[in-house]
């Protein structure tokens, strides 16, 4: 081993072939047995979803997935499945028949260090009770994206783990991006409040209109709409790196969107949803 760089390729001792920087193994995820409650997914088939979630969104952060030797090794468990009841998620949402996947595990690489995890995530709302097999598949998927993104950050502190398209997923400039865009929010806010109360107090009251006690809400309204679409539109125009870090992982599965170009559009429609009702509320004056 390379006493100045630990991290860097190693050959495996029984082939001696060398190991890729950037290779992963997934290993298939045993279902525990007490904790499978389940009908519309067989075992096997859970973990073939998993697998198959994994694989898609470990590639996203710059793995190579190979099924032998690797410098990183997915492993786990699918602590427990619960398909619950679409009846009483119907009837009786958030108080009887959630379902739930239940998963923990490890990244690792090599010897040198290890990161756990542990997901649960509980379904008790959709529509009409949303149904078991889609709640299933996205406890999985979700599941996928936490663990993929966990992954993604054991590699960049280990050996600097990259985008196939060479951008390095860097935490920092995430939150240096989020902190721009926020400022970009409270600037354009700030201006819209002055404009908004300078127009307000020209504009004669009308009947149909708002009277005059009620123009200071009217502004706070603008401004906060205003905020909300900033917000959301340097979000929608995020780079790649960013909705795809770790630290946006949260917003990915807010959204519900497999791919960026859906979760973009998500993003933008939240984005002109505020302009159109700061619109409408002007019609009022």
């Amino acid at each position: 081993m390379d006493l100045e760089n630990p991290f860097a390729s190693r050959l495996d001792n029984s082939t001696d072939t060398a190991v890729g920087s950037n290779t992963i193994r997934i290993e298939p995820f045993e279902v525990r047995a007490s904790g499978f409650d389940c009908r519309v997914f067989t075992e096997g088939q859970l973990s073939e979803l998993l697998s198959k979630e994994l694989a898609g969104f470990c590639g996203e952060q710059g793995f190579e997935i190979v099924g032998g030797k690797a410098q990183y090794t997915i492993r786990g468990e699918i602590v427990k499945v619960v398909q619950g009841s679409q009846i009483l998620r119907y009837l009786l949402p958030f108080l009887a028949g959630e379902a739930m996947v239940e998963i923990q595990g490890e990244v690792s690489q090599g010897m040198h260090s290890s990161k756990p995890f542990h997901i649960k995530k509980t379904f008790s709302m959709g529509a009409f009770g949303g149904t078991s097999k889609g709640m299933i598949k996205d406890g999985l998927r979700l599941a996928a994206m936490k663990i993929a993104a966990d992954a993604g950050l054991v590699g960049q502190q280990t050996s600097g783990l990259k985008k196939t398209s060479g951008t390095p997923l860097d935490p920092v400039n995430t939150w240096a991006y989020l902190g721009l865009v926020l400022a970009a929010a409270v600037i354009c806010g700030g201006i819209i409040a002055s404009t908004a109360h300078s127009w307000v107090m020209t504009v004669p009251e009308r009947l149909d209109g708002i009277a005059m006690e009620d123009r200071g809400g009217w502004v706070v309204l603008q401004t906060s709409l205003t905020f909300i679409s900033v917000l959301f539109g340097g979000l929608a125009a995020a780079p790649g790196s960013v909705l795809k870090s770790s630290a946006m992982i949260w917003l990915r599965a807010s959204v519900g969107m497999k791919s960026m170009i859906g979760q973009r559009i998500v993003l933008g429609i939240c984005c002109a949803v505020p302009i159109f009702l700061a619109y409408m509320s002007k019609k009022l004056l």
